[in-house]
């Protein structure tokens, strides 16, 4: 895309002033400019560059470049012939490009030099102070163009030098100059760009109007699912997302949008991701935000537990438990035992979620209650029967000389014969 380089200085510490395109054009912060806040920068963050303080480039950053534009904020606090705003070239100064706020004419100038041979584009006047001012200069075959604030105020069709004749510069500078006698910019600057063709007046005046806005992306994690969401770009014909299970990436390409926002689902409970955006078309082409991380965990579902408090009649007594949402599988265990107890007695229950996407606990007790003896009565005889006394609890209905209470007490059955217990008495 045409957004060759993107220094938005918006990093706010360090010594790097961080290349938005991921092509690698970081700047390196020399003699200690100061990051400015959203409150004394033109878009979100800036740069002050002040007392020789100032920002290099890589070696060759323009090397490649025929049609271009280099567009940047600057505020001046103060103005001195001869300063540079940008100046990309070697020591010796005999091939530069470079924009001075001032020359000894008393104009801004943009100015490239080859061989000690210069081709120079001039404003009706010097760069104001105290105000934020919009630059921007374009370069379409022989025609350079300037503009300020979005208007464009100075124009040479005759200026054929371009950016790769210099070849691989090797000084290129923001805010400082080729040569020890001119004097370092006294100013602050914001969202120097430099695009790889020649920005029509109205793209100009776009990012005169609007200043580029920050994605800033948001990741907010659910169940198996990772929602992003960003603000758009000026002019972005889409955006691609990328993913990595590193922070730093290697990111992979996951999907490209047409508008911001992205759900991924694609994604496992657990895992942590970590995303980026990058701008596609448009004058933010190739622009790439932040990372963000992404951690997709289980849904929360709720436990109840049911039929906590069952009568003992010697089966065993499960616990119910109900989930929301319904029907997920539990697994519930009584004293530590996955094994329903059937005596009466109070018993510690844990029924803990067994489900790819939720998770949930519940705790409880379960007290199986003794079964009283009118409750045994209703349930071993018939009306018929208590009718005729044989639920009485001296009756023996089944002959085997145990009384009905007796068959309470040991459990069995009063319409069968039991076998009476053998108690041996041991005299000492």
């Amino acid at each position: 895309g045409p957004l060759f380089a993107d220094l938005r200085f918006n990093d706010g510490d360090g010594t790097i002033a961080t290349d938005s395109t991921g092509n690698g054009w970081n700047g390196q912060l020399v003699e200690g400019p100061l990051w400015l806040d959203g409150s004394q920068a033109k878009v979100h963050g800036g740069l002050e560059v002040t007392g020789g303080s100032h920002v290099v480039l890589p070696v060759g950053v323009v090397s490649t470049l025929d049609d271009f534009t280099v567009s940047l904020w600057v505020k001046l606090n103060s103005i001195s012939t001869w300063a540079r705003v940008f100046d990309f070239g070697y020591a010796d100064g005999a091939n530069t490009m470079y924009f001075t706020p001032r020359t000894a004419g008393g104009v801004a100038r943009f100015g490239i030099k080859i061989n000690n041979v210069g081709q120079n584009l001039e404003a009706p006047a010097a760069l104001p102070t105290g105000d934020w001012v919009h630059l921007a200069v374009t370069s379409s075959g022989s025609t350079t163009t300037l503009y300020l604030n979005g208007v464009e105020v100075a124009s040479n069709p005759s200026m054929t030098f371009k950016p790769s004749d210099m070849g691989i510069t090797d000084q290129n500078y923001v805010g400082a100059t080729q040569f020890s006698w001119d004097p370092f910019l006294d100013g602050a600057v914001d969202e120097f760009k430099i695009f790889s063709a020649a920005l029509s007046p109205e793209e100009v005046a776009t990012l005169a109007a609007m200043p580029h806005v920050d994605m800033d992306p948001v990741a907010t994690s659910g169940n198996s699912r990772v929602e992003l969401g960003w603000n758009p770009v000026i002019g972005a014909s889409g955006y691609t997302v990328m993913r990595s299970v590193e922070s730093g990436g290697p990111y992979a390409d996951l999907v490209t949008v047409s508008s911001p926002g992205h759900a991924d689902e694609s994604v496992i409970n657990g895992q942590i991701y970590h995303y980026i955006v990058v701008a596609n078309g448009g004058l933010a082409d190739g622009a790439t935000s932040p990372e963000v991380i992404g951690s997709p965990e289980k849904g929360t579902a709720t436990v109840t537990l049911e039929n906590l408090t069952p009568t003992y009649d010697g089966t065993p007594k499960p616990v119910t438990a109900v989930t929301s949402p319904e029907g997920l599988e539990v697994e519930i265990t009584y004293d530590g035992s996955p094994a329903p107890p059937s005596l009466p007695g109070t018993y510690a229950v844990s029924a803990v979620v067994n489900d790819l996407n939720y998770q949930g606990v519940a705790t409880g007790f379960l007290v199986i209650g003794p079964r009283t003896f009118s409750d045994w009565q209703s349930t071993h005889f018939t009306p018929s029967e208590i009718l005729a006394g044989d639920h009485e609890s001296d009756a023996d209905p089944d002959g085997d000389s145990l009384v009905n209470l007796a068959e309470y007490a040991l459990g069995s059955d009063p319409h069968s014969f039991t076998p009476q217990p053998n108690v041996t008495r041991t005299d000492t």
